[in-house]
């Protein structure tokens, strides 16, 4: 938000990884127009050689950006992000 009101445009908000070990990242802005419609692959080399698994390197790059533990916000005994209309009912 800061950097919108200060003029800043075409950006979106990046994580930048510092560290690996410790994890450390900051938020950082990145030019959108070099990344809209841009496919990222994995790259070969975090594919171990028979080609049906990642290697070690591969689950230490991502495991700080999928870890986590959640509890669902419930409403009315279901998960938040799930909802139910009469409509769908008929």
């Amino acid at each position: 938000m800061k950097a919108a009101f200060e003029g800043e445009t075409g950006k979106m908000i990046i994580l930048k990884r510092l560290f690996d070990d410790p994890y450390i990242c900051i938020t950082d802005l990145y030019d959108v127009h070099k990344v809209a419609n841009v496919e990222k692959k994995v790259p070969r080399e975090w594919i171990n050689e028979t080609g049906d698994y990642v290697t070690q390197e591969f689950v230490n790059y991502v495991k700080p950006l999928i870890q986590a533990e959640l509890t669902p916000m419930m409403t009315d005994g279901l998960p938040r992000h799930l909802y139910y209309t009469e409509k769908e009912n008929k």
